[in-house]
């Protein structure tokens, strides 16, 4: 079984960006496959931002999330608590692994599990042994693209897929890297 996972966090439009540099996840989607790589389960939490609690104009256009989802979302901690009750349906932790769409997102969630002093040991465990893969480092390889030519929608496009759901919706991101890995694994 394998879970694909994609994160949302706050974000600004070019001329705001330098002004506001603590970006925070603020959405987790993923999506557990079966054997046959078929969609078996979806996890998806809204997290209330604390560095940054009011969302920038772009953000909510960009994410699909408003003001008040993310005012009545969880906190980050709870957020992973929920999250690793849900991969452990789908995987024993000693072998759980999650692919992520892009380093950024690793980055990310590092950085928030340490500025939140996460304390999901477990979950941490995961992180911190190989837990995590990126999926777009794999498709670069393999198409010799450079990785800042290539978002999941161009990759779709490039393997004749196209994205179903909204782009920037994390579980719709999740459940769309499913395809790149089938690609990937077949060649």
């Amino acid at each position: 079984m394998l879970i694909f996972v994609d994160f949302e966090a706050t974000c600004w439009d070019r001329n705001e960006k330098n002004k506001r540099p603590h970006t925070e996840i603020i959405e987790i989607g993923a999506v557990a496959t079966g054997q046959n790589l078929e969609q078996i389960g979806k996890f998806t939490a809204i997290i209330r931002p604390v560095i940054e609690p009011v969302l920038s104009d772009y953000c909510k256009e960009l994410t699909g999330l408003s003001q008040t989802d993310v005012e009545n979302g969880i906190d980050f901690n709870r957020a992973i608590d929920l999250f690793y009750q849900w991969i452990i349906q789908y995987q024993s932790t000693e072998n759980s692994i999650l692919y992520t769409w892009g380093n950024y997102d690793i980055f990310l969630l590092k950085r928030s599990l340490r500025r939140q002093r996460t304390k999901n040991k477990d979950f941490m465990k995961i992180i911190h042994k190989d837990g995590l893969i990126d999926l777009q480092e794999q498709f670069m390889k393999v198409t010799a693209l450079p990785s800042s030519s290539c978002n999941l929608a161009k990759a779709l496009q490039i393997i004749g897929q196209t994205f179903h759901g909204t782009k920037h919706k994390s579980v719709d991101d999740a459940a769309n890297m499913v395809k790149l890995y089938k690609y990937l694994n077949k060649n």
